[in-house]
């Protein structure tokens, strides 16, 4: 019994250092391929996990892509005192079901969508989960929404759910971060 004490804390004390050891800094191998990088703007940094890549546009929006494929972005959307909106959401008003309804509309102008919306834990962002409002919608159809709100605009980074597996959605939303 002494023994096996013994061995188990030998384990645990190798196990602890090479926990210790390890590291989330990229490779130094040029080589290797890194876990995540960053995406850079003047106005947001945006984590990015591995097979992800973005792209601007054109129009100052951004494509997410994840190993090839299109899956999400981030654009910009006008809403005068975006923060403040934030404050209203959940709020059993006429006023906040048609700021709610406005803000949809300004999300996606050409389509009726059922959707969700629920402040995050902390407070910071605006989290939206909407589909087309049909009989026959599915899974995939669904759209994440993530708002963070700045001045008179939110910064919508969005993606397709069904095409990005739950732990790299929650990477997204968490890695995105305004610039003051």
């Amino acid at each position: 019994m002494k023994k096996m004490l013994t061995m188990a804390a030998v384990l645990a004390a190798s196990l602890l250092f090479l926990c210790a050891c390890s590291s989330t800094d990229p490779p130094t191998d040029p080589g290797e391929a890194p876990l995540q990088s960053w995406y850079k703007t003047d106005a947001y940094t945006l984590l990015l996990p591995q097979g992800f890549a973005a792209q601007e546009g054109e129009d100052g929006a951004v494509t997410l892509s994840l190993d090839g494929q299109a899956v999400g972005g981030v654009q910009v959307v006008p809403y005068p005192n975006a923060a403040g909106f934030l404050d209203t959401v959940g709020a059993a008003s006429e006023d906040s079901r048609d700021s709610g309804k406005e803000l949809m509309r300004q999300l996606s102008p050409e389509e009726r969508l059922a959707y969700m919306m629920t402040v995050s834990e902390d407070g910071t962002y605006l989290e939206i989960s909407c589909s087309p409002d049909t009989p026959d919608v599915t899974p995939e159809e669904e759209t994440m929404h993530y708002l963070f709100p700045q001045g008179d605009q939110f910064y919508d980074l969005y993606f397709q759910a069904g095409q990005i597996p739950a732990d790299r959605q929650q990477i997204l939303a968490d890695g995105f971060a305004l610039h003051p």
